[in-house]
């Protein structure tokens, strides 16, 4: 089968947990056309069923793990497909085979009102349950603006920390500590 990993004999995987979990990670990681992998439910012979993206999964014994390059064209033929059947309803709601509303407004010549483009929203974040907010928005938000057609997603982090004072060592620390992620700035006043 195209496109799917094969590791038949793993020698030191202590337990089947380990490689359930290591496979959910890998999964999940937002960069995964370009670093890991995906997994997938089934494959019919011409795609991949159950293609889960950016998000943790719950593998099984024989699921695929699949390529970057597979799932991705397997993606873009689940989009095309869609965006077939999305055109396929816009001509139906055309010829007044939709619901009234719609079939009046085109009998009217009123112009459907055009898709947005964008989305942009902040959040706040508590701080003791950040890791699990951040989840949260990333498997409901980020997962779907994804998934949208010629989608291009940027995610931005700002924190802002107020103190009566923040001494040598909380400055070295979270200065070193801040510059490796990849921040674009930092700073103390």
């Amino acid at each position: 089968m195209e496109g799917v990993y094969q590791f038949p004999y793993l020698p030191r995987l202590a337990r089947f947990e380990i490689l359930v979990n290591a496979i959910s990670d890998g999964a999940s990681n937002l960069t995964w056309c370009v670093v890991t992998f995906e997994y997938a439910d089934t494959h019919d012979g011409a795609r991949w069923l159950g293609l889960t993206t950016t998000q943790h999964v719950a593998s099984r014994p024989g699921g695929p793990v699949v390529q970057p390059e597979a799932a991705r064209r397997s993606l873009d033929a689940r989009c095309a497909a869609a965006c077939d059947a999305e055109g396929d309803r816009q001509s139906r709601t055309a010829r007044g085979d939709s619901s009234a509303g719609l079939a009046e407004s085109v009998a009217t010549g009123a112009k459907p009102a055009a898709d947005p483009e964008s989305f942009d929203r902040q959040f706040d974040f508590d701080s003791v349950r950040a890791s699990r907010q951040l989840d949260e928005i990333l498997r409901n938000i980020v997962e779907h603006l994804s998934a949208a057609p010629g989608a291009d997603v940027e995610l931005t982090l700002e924190i802002i920390a107020a103190a009566k004072g923040f001494d040598d060592r909380v400055r070295r620390v979270v200065n070193e500590n801040a510059g490796e992620p990849g921040a674009k700035t930092q700073e103390f006043e």
